[in-house]
């Protein structure tokens, strides 16, 4: 079969390969759910193309297919519900009422469930909505389509929205309510909901969560950007979920950089945000990224280049040089978590020979893609060879030199939870292992 896929074909060329040389050999399997196998018959090399999200649940069933045809995902009425198409989890949608119950994947064994049924209250009087709209159109992410169930609550907008190995329910207000905010999820089950604060416009902060529930104030309407977004979500899938964390507010330059715990992070958001940032005099914040790729694909394989891959969503550079992209070895725990912030401080060795100069070049409507150097490959064999996920840590420029910024220099990438077509890729160029054939000589 011919390479079809766009990311894979512009590394190619890019590589001087002869694409014609190059078969689509292995497709999505169980075994390896989130990646494709491709095979240069000239020089027998091959390429796994690993990304995160599964496209094969572990029944064996494709739930999602490939560019430009990816809708698989999504909702489908029956007997008065919304059900799940084919995914990792079986998932039905009665009214208000949700009920997901696992197939099986890393960190949940099949049969294990999670119900909730969200309640939504302004300053204590509970909000009401109209009957369930599914969305023709995902506004995350258009390559999606029937993927997302909406309620209109007047106050806001709760959007229950589906892709491959991943379930979020967000609720969003569009403007200030004049109130309080709080939503009660009303979870039962051996499986939970991640809980998180909430973020407006511009990606700040905001809101707490207190048990079951999330909870933004009045006051912290009155100083956001909207839309703000009040999220719960639960991934189901084959690694820990990519994100990142960061300090904020903190006095200086140096109580940032040297932080040993983070006060924020995110890693259920669609968006992966790595930074140095004076704010003010007294106010200096940083950021660092995480991500988990499996490359068991490649088992017995000897690595000969490695390509790492992220799908621009902005830029925001004040200091030059500063918004660079550094990749490094990462030491996250699995899942990842605030006290990973100060332990990649002094994680400074880059995996590819120099900074991503994104000043000169970084694609919001594509893939930006690193070559890892020698220990760059060298990370990834060790990964293979343990067996073990790939962990990388991505930080900016001005943050692994640790120079003050006088403004903001942020770079931004889409995360895993953007969906297909625009989460991150470790591409593996590997020679295979060697399979030996018995002989048996008779005299």
């Amino acid at each position: 079969m011919i390479v079809t896929d766009n990311h894979i074909a512009r590394l190619l060329t890019n590589q001087q390969v002869d694409i014609s040389d190059v078969e689509f050999l292995e497709d999505y399997t169980v075994g390896h759910p989130s990646t494709k196998i491709y095979r240069n018959n000239k020089t027998g090399l091959y390429m796994a193309s690993c990304q995160a999200l599964p496209k094969v649940n572990p029944d064996g069933i494709r739930i999602c297919g490939d560019e430009p045809n990816l809708t698989m995902v999504g909702w489908v009425l029956s007997g008065g519900k919304h059900l799940a198409k084919p995914n990792v989890f079986t998932c039905s949608v009665d009214s208000l009422a949700i009920e997901l119950v696992s197939l099986g994947s890393r960190f949940t064994a099949r049969g294990q469930s999670v119900g909730w049924e969200p309640r939504v209250y302004l300053n204590g009087v509970e909000q009401h909505c109209g009957s369930p709209t599914v969305l023709l159109i995902d506004s995350t992410n258009p390559n999606y389509h029937n993927n997302v169930i909406e309620w209109d609550y007047g106050i806001c907008k709760r959007r229950l929205r589906q892709i491959e190995g991943f379930i979020s329910d967000h609720k969003i207000v569009y403007s200030n309510p004049h109130g309080e905010v709080r939503v009660k999820l009303n979870q039962s089950g051996d499986l939970k909901l991640s809980l998180s604060a909430a973020i407006d416009a511009e990606g700040n902060p905001l809101g707490r969560v207190e048990g079951d529930e999330e909870i933004v104030s009045a006051e912290e309407f009155n100083k956001v950007v909207y839309p703000v977004t009040i999220g719960a979500s639960l991934p189901v899938y084959s690694t820990s979920s990519d994100g990142y964390n960061r300090i904020l507010t903190q006095a200086t330059w140096d109580a940032a950089y040297t932080a040993a715990n983070a006060n924020n992070s995110d890693a259920v958001g669609d968006i992966i945000k790595i930074q140095t940032y004076r704010v003010a005099a007294d106010n200096w914040n940083c950021g660092r990224g995480y991500l988990y790729f499996d490359p068991s694909a490649a088992a017995g394989g000897t690595v000969t280049g490695v390509v790492a891959g992220f799908y621009g969503e902005s830029l925001d550079e004040h200091d030059a040089g500063h918004a660079d992209l550094g990749v490094v070895e990462g030491l996250q725990s699995d899942p990842f978590d605030n006290a990973d912030y100060g332990d990649h401080r002094t994680q400074d060795t880059l995996l590819h020979a120099d900074y991503h100069d994104v000043s000169a070049s970084w694609h919001l409507d594509d893939y930006n893609d690193i070559t890892f150097n020698a220990g760059g490959i060298t990370v990834v064999q060790t990964a293979i060879d343990a067996p073990a996920n790939v962990k990388l840590c991505t930080r900016v420029r001005g943050d692994i030199t640790d120079t003050d910024p006088t403004s903001a220099n942020l770079l931004r990438f889409w995360s895993n939870e953007k969906g297909a077509g625009k989460l991150p890729r470790l591409v593996i160029t590997y020679t295979p292992a060697v399979t030996f054939i018995p002989t048996v000589t008779i005299l």
